[in-house]
């Protein structure tokens, strides 16, 4: 899922420090403890409205992500990668825990400088896209800039705010249910199936909480 060029426009080129553009700022939209940066970055990369027409002109961006050492490893090994394919574009590098991660975050959003690239909750992608915070990364998705051909429509349009296209996904979670079989059996209860949809699921869940006493079903 790499983009279709290298990245052509983006943070004001050779710039050495950041100046406040929040229209040029890229929210991106977590699903998955998951990270695949090469489209991540290739579509941060594509900010700046009045770029230089040098594809090659130095491009420093920053990027702010929270998570253990595990998370940490994986994104700088994505980031070293995509400078080994962009040898122009290098990375400022951030990132802490969880905890105390959206107060830092919601202060440089507030004084106008928040990173060009930041990992957000999807929780918060709303807000933070409402605030104009974000850019709209629609363009560059119909031009073929931003290439997410390979994600499942329902993926990529989870980052739409408002008709924008505010984020992307890292990565997308495999759902699974973990029910009590021994319950069930005892209250001679039909097992929930797969393929089940919502409805058939809060019917089956209805069924159980009122034979059993037992909640039918939790999103914890």
């Amino acid at each position: 899922m790499h983009p279709a060029t290298p990245p052509t426009t983006g943070a004001p080129v050779g710039r050495a420090h950041r100046t406040p553009l929040p229209r040029r700022r890229l929210l991106r939209g977590l699903l998955a403890v998951t990270v695949a940066a090469p489209l991540m970055f290739g579509a941060a990369a594509c900010g700046d409205d009045g770029g230089a027409a040098d594809p090659n002109a130095p491009v420093k961006l920053s990027i702010f992500w929270w998570g253990g050492d595990a998370r940490a490893k994986l994104t700088e090994d994505a980031l070293a990668l995509y400078t080994q394919k962009h040898p122009n574009v290098t990375f400022e590098k951030t990132w802490q825990a969880n905890q105390g991660y959206f107060d830092k975050l919601a202060t440089l959003t507030a004084g106008g400088n928040p990173p060009d690239l930041f990992q957000i909750d999807d929780n918060y992608l709303a807000e933070y896209a409402a605030r104009n915070t974000t850019l709209d990364l629609t363009p560059y998705q119909e031009s073929g800039k931003l290439d997410t051909s390979k994600f499942p429509k329902s993926l990529w349009q989870y980052g739409v705010v408002d008709g924008k296209l505010a984020g992307l996904a890292a990565g997308e979670n495999t759902q699974g249910l973990v029910y009590n079989k021994t319950l069930l059996t005892k209250h001679n209860l039909p097992e929930p199936t797969t393929g089940m949809s919502w409805e058939q699921h809060i019917a089956w869940a209805e069924q159980v909480t009122a034979k059993t006493k037992v909640p039918g079903t939790q999103d914890p």
